[in-house]
Order: structure tokens, then C-alpha cells, then sequence
């Protein structure tokens, strides 16, 4: 059935509403984004580069299977990921002008970002549900 929207002025096909009820990933999934991660990307504020990342790919991938399937499950972030550390940019420490407003983030979080975001991209291509404009 067509049925015009009123607030974007086109038409667009109604279908039965699929929802995304669960997101399931793989161990796979987080060693294919552990392999995505630049070789040489800043540290994060936990300390863990991406070369270390990378050189223990498999079980940092099992353990992050592990930590963010019941992340998903429980809806929560541990506190711990979720603060970031501004970045200096040299001078005097105690002055917060020569601080970026640009905070590095944990690479496991990023790490996780990548995978949801493919699970849902691949959910939203598979039932058609990208915008067609």
C-alpha cells in the first residue's frame, strides 16, 4: 500500500513492521573490526594500542564477545567506558586552554560501535528499510 507522508512530501511503500528484537554477534564479528583498527591509531585512555589489540586479536575478540553480549543483554555500559580523557596539546597542564575538546575514546568501545552498526545496517538492508531518497 502507498501512502503519502505529510511531513517529507513523497511517497513510500507501508509493509508489515519488522522489528529488531536482539543483535547478535560473533567472535568473528569483533576480530574482523579488531583487523579494521589503524595500526598505528593513538593509545587510548586505558592504554591498550593498536597493536597490541591486533597482535591478540582472538582473545580480546572472545572477551569482548563475552563483556558485550551481556552489556546488550543488561542494556548497560561499565562507568569505566564510558569516561574519556581530553587531549593536551603541550604548555602548562593546569590550564584548560591548552586542552582539545577532543577526547580519545577506549578502542574496545570503538571496537563495538563497528560491530552493532553492521549488525544493524545489514538488519535494516536485508528488510528493505533504508530510506529511499
Amino acid at each position: 500500500m502507498k501512502v503519502e507522508d505529510p511531513d517529507n512530501f513523497f511517497m513510500h511503500d507501508i509493509q508489515t513492521p519488522v522489528n529488531i528484537t536482539d543483535i547478535n554477534t560473533s567472535v568473528a564479528d569483533y576480530e574482523r573490526e579488531i583487523e579494521n583498527i589503524p595500526m598505528h591509531s593513538s593509545p587510548a585512555p586505558d592504554s591498550w594500542n593498536s597493536i597490541f589489540i591486533k597482535k591478540c586479536k582472538v582473545p580480546v575478540a572472545q572477551a569482548l564477545s563475552i563483556v558485550w553480549r551481556k552489556s546488550l543483554d543488561t542494556a548497560e555500559i561499565p562507568d569505566a567506558l564510558k569516561s574519556a580523557d581530553p587531549v593536551h596539546t603541550g604548555g602548562s597542564k593546569e590550564l584548560a586552554k591548552n586542552y582539545r575538546p577532543v577526547a580519545l575514546t577506549f578502542h574496545i568501545i570503538k571496537i563495538f560501535e563497528r560491530v552493532i552498526r553492521s549488525q544493524v545496517a545489514s538488519f535494516m538492508g536485508t528488510n528493505d528499510l533504508h530510506n529511499p531518497r
